[in-house]
């Protein structure tokens, strides 16, 4: 994340970010772009995970932008093969709550 967007260092950020984003320091998030791919996990990201060198994982890379089209977060996620099942959802707008 940018350090200019006024992240306080000192705050629990236990509960949602976007909220937080959202409602605390007013900046609005208005689009997510994100890639998942298949890999196998690293040695690194195996310990972490405890789980096998070289099992099946999904990682997600994410950029989220505000409303002038500044990315305001960057994530890579990694998830066990073995462990996650994805749901994903579309809407149109006014379609539903």
């Amino acid at each position: 994340m940018p350090l200019d967007i006024g992240l306080d260092p000192n705050r629990d950020y236990s509960g949602s970010l976007y909220h937080y984003l959202r409602n605390d320091l007013g900046i609005s998030l208005t689009y997510k772009e994100e890639i998942v791919e298949a890999s196998l996990l690293s040695k690194d990201e195996a310990s972490l995970l405890e789980a096998d060198v070289n099992l099946p994982s999904l990682r997600v890379t994410s950029i989220v932008y505000n409303s002038d089209l500044r990315p305001v977060e960057f994530s890579i996620q990694v998830f066990r093969g073995d462990k996650y099942k994805f749901r994903a959802s579309t809407k149109k707008d006014g379609l539903l709550p």
